[in-house]
């Protein structure tokens, strides 16, 4: 398979889990907020379910991301932490002051240099900052990857991460789980051997999509009817996000319409300003509905939905120009 291909599916990959992790966060209030015994908030609380999988897509998907990369480019892990601190750490710490005086504006917060710096360190000043915080552990340890990946068969490694996924979640039962790199190894681990051997895990996924399409279905069903019954399992969940992303991997190589692959490549460049800022959206619009009375869930979501997919692409688009025009007069 050709670079630009590949380099295609993952953008569209990237982009889908983009507008998921929006759809989760704009969502949350109204599925809060809801009557759960209401049919119409099983219209939202289903697909919000059923999307609960995009954090572990996006840990998947660097895991792809980086090993693409470097099979290609050689690997100097001075230069990889200093690339990632720009790329990430530095935004991940502009956006966590911005957060913090946003609420302190709000009297949400009274300004504390140390709740600053805790909150950026344990990655809880908005929800989904603790992807961050997850993902820069398995950057840290990018050494032991580069020497596990090459070394051993997936058919060895991959089983041990999926066990050592589900046992240490259970075993260690503390409220900064989801912050732990334990708890997405398999899904690192995975995307790890797939940006490795991407050629052969295609043919593979081809091969195999009959019994992938039918894991998807038997996990979704049963998480699904586990968390409508609000008994959730993490290892339920666990498989059926897996079979999730297999099927995503294949739909990313069908989506190649020009139209398509246009709005695929605007939301993959800007995705990581989109999901540092849609929360800053979705707090923005909020206020400003419960100031003026809007008190229904219905109008409340929609209202939301429309304001910060629309804010944070415009938003998004508008800082990339201006910053690719101000770099063009320097250089």
């Amino acid at each position: 398979m050709s670079t630009q291909l590949k380099r295609h599916q993952v953008s569209v990959l990237n982009a889908l889990l983009c507008l998921l992790v929006v759809f989760i966060h704009v969502s949350s209030e109204s599925i809060t907020a809801a009557d759960k015994d209401s049919w119409k908030t099983l219209l939202l609380y289903v697909p919000w379910i059923m999307s609960s999988f995009a954090m572990q897509g996006f840990v998947l998907l660097s895991g792809i991301k980086v090993f693409l990369k470097y099979n290609s480019d050689p690997f100097i892990y001075r230069k990889f932490l200093l690339d990632r601190s720009k790329r990430i750490i530095l935004p991940y710490l502009i956006w966590v002051v911005i957060y913090y005086l946003y609420f302190c504006h709000k009297a949400l917060y009274i300004f504390s240099f140390p709740q600053l710096i805790s909150s950026a360190l344990i990655g809880n000043m908005i929800s989904p900052f603790y992807f961050i915080i997850v993902i820069l552990q398995f950057y840290l340890l990018m050494p032991i990857w580069k020497k596990i990946i090459p070394a051993f068969h997936p058919c060895f490694v991959l089983p041990a991460a999926l066990l050592l996924t589900i046992v240490v979640r259970q075993v260690i039962v503390s409220q900064y789980n989801d912050r732990v790199f334990t708890t997405y190894l398999i899904y690192w681990m995975a995307g790890c051997y797939i940006g490795s051997n991407y050629d052969e895990f295609i043919i593979l996924l081809k091969k195999n999509r009959a019994f992938i399409y039918l894991m998807l279905i038997i996990s979704g069903c049963l998480d699904l009817y586990c968390k409508l019954d609000q008994r959730g399992r993490h290892d339920l969940h666990l498989f059926y996000s897996l079979s999730m992303l297999l099927c995503l991997i294949q739909i990313a190589g069908y989506i190649k319409s020009v139209g398509m692959t246009k709005w695929v490549k605007k939301i993959n460049d800007i995705s990581l300003g989109i999901f540092f800022s849609h929360s800053l959206f979705i707090y923005m619009i909020n206020f400003y509905m419960s100031d003026i009375g809007i008190g229904k869930i219905s109008i409340r979501f929609i209202l939301r939905a429309v304001f910060v997919y629309s804010m944070s692409y415009l938003c998004c688009s508008f800082y990339k120009k201006t910053l690719g025009a101000l770099t063009r007069r320097v250089c």
